[in-house]
């Protein structure tokens, strides 16, 4: 047998055995891989022996830079943490925060976390709507602003799939439209957290849309018939709370109030918020603030001289709107104060000032007067939905 043939036969003789080695190393790498504890597993069963605050996020910042934490979202595209690594963050989170202070801690180092927005409309079904010298065809105004809010609802949610939004046209005072408000109140309010597992997009369909725009139209009919005036201050302090939402570990609320109004909080049968002038039988209800307050509109101090007559709008106790953003349109004068030069700035005063001191977010730029082209009015009430 020649050495070649003798090499030959020893490497034969030896490839069972590469081969068997191979199968062996591949199985037993096999084994390893899941049998073995992930970093992510690891992680989870440390957040779940956490009793605090720091030791969560000392935990996740030691890992949010890892790309095994990681996954693409198939729907969206978007690179997200491993969805059972943060639900479970926020949830010990969620057992260990004591205060609002602590939540906007986490909520700044966590990662971006749904919205869900909460539009709240509150029409003034006042004397206003039959005011033709003033407020001329001010139900189909605020017919069309409320039914392209609607639409703005529709765009900005409907790509959503499980989310928390909701849509409500309230009023001011519940005897409002004819006392006949809480017959069609359920029919004006839209809530998406009852629309599960499937996108929204299912569940805006025309028939909605047109139950929604049948009932403002009966809510205005209801009201044309017997006009109160507009509460605002009252259901501030006893009703809005209840349709404000506020934000936690697991979504960003953004709050937006929507409020139409001519600007004068004239409530039935009481003296006035909003003092300027006003005559009546009542001799108690009578006041005559045109003087110092034209003046301090020609001035730029119009703040400054509400305050000094202490004019301003009481505060409410114990309600805080910090979480609220508020539009308030179709703010118009009216001709029998002699006030078209200077009613607007002197109740745009009054308004900001009451709302800043509730802490809510109101801007001056947000306090609008009505409008010759309604497009114009629907453009700026757009750019207040748009913005975060």
């Amino acid at each position: 047998m020649t050495k070649y043939q003798t090499t030959k036969e020893k490497k034969k003789k030896k490839k069972p055995l590469v081969i068997l080695l191979v199968t062996f190393l591949s199985f037993g790498a096999f084994i390893y891989l899941i049998t073995r504890k992930g970093d992510v597993t690891v992680a989870m069963e440390q957040i779940e022996m956490c009793n605090s605050i720091p030791q969560v996020k000392a935990i996740y910042q030691a890992n949010q830079f890892d790309e095994d934490f990681y996954e693409r979202n198939e729907a969206t595209g978007e690179r997200e943490l491993v969805p059972d690594f943060e639900i479970l963050i926020r949830q010990k989170l969620n057992k260990l925060i004591t205060s609002d202070e602590e939540l906007k801690e986490c909520i700044e180092w966590l990662p971006q976390t749904k919205k869900s927005l909460n539009f709240i409309i509150v029409p003034d079904l006042s004397r206003r709507l039959l005011d033709s010298s003033n407020c001329r065809n001010q139900v189909n105004n605020d017919i069309r602003i409320i039914d392209s809010i609607w639409m703005k609802f529709i765009q900005l949610t409907s790509l959503k799939m499980n989310s928390s939004d909701r849509f409500i046209i309230d009023v001011t005072d519940k005897g409002q439209a004819n006392n006949s408000f809480e017959r069609i109140a359920d029919n004006l309010q839209v809530d998406l957290s009852k629309h599960k597992n499937q996108s929204n997009r299912l569940f805006y369909t025309d028939a909605l849309t047109n139950e929604i725009k049948k009932n403002v139209r009966s809510l205005y009919k209801l009201s044309i018939k017997k006009p109160l005036g507009a509460d605002f201050y009252l259901y501030v302090k006893r009703y809005l709370s209840n349709h404000i939402r506020k934000s936690n570990i697991f979504e960003k609320v953004i709050n937006k109030v929507i409020i139409l109004t001519d600007g004068y909080l004239e409530p039935q049968d009481r003296i006035s918020y909003t003092r300027i002038y006003h005559k009546s039988n009542i001799p108690r209800y009578n006041y005559d603030y045109r003087k110092p307050l034209y003046a301090a509109v020609d001035l730029g101090t119009v703040s400054q001289t509400i305050s000094y007559l202490k004019l301003n709008i009481p505060l409410i106790q114990d309600i805080n709107l910090k979480d609220v953003q508020f539009l308030i349109c179709e703010v118009i004068e009216r001709d029998e104060n002699g006030g078209n030069r200077y009613d607007y700035d002197i109740l745009k005063s009054y308004w900001v000032d009451w709302l800043s001191r509730q802490k809510a977010s109101i801007q001056e730029e947000n306090f609008l007067k009505r409008e010759q082209s309604m497009n114009v009015t629907i453009t700026k009430i757009f750019d207040f939905l748009d913005k975060p």
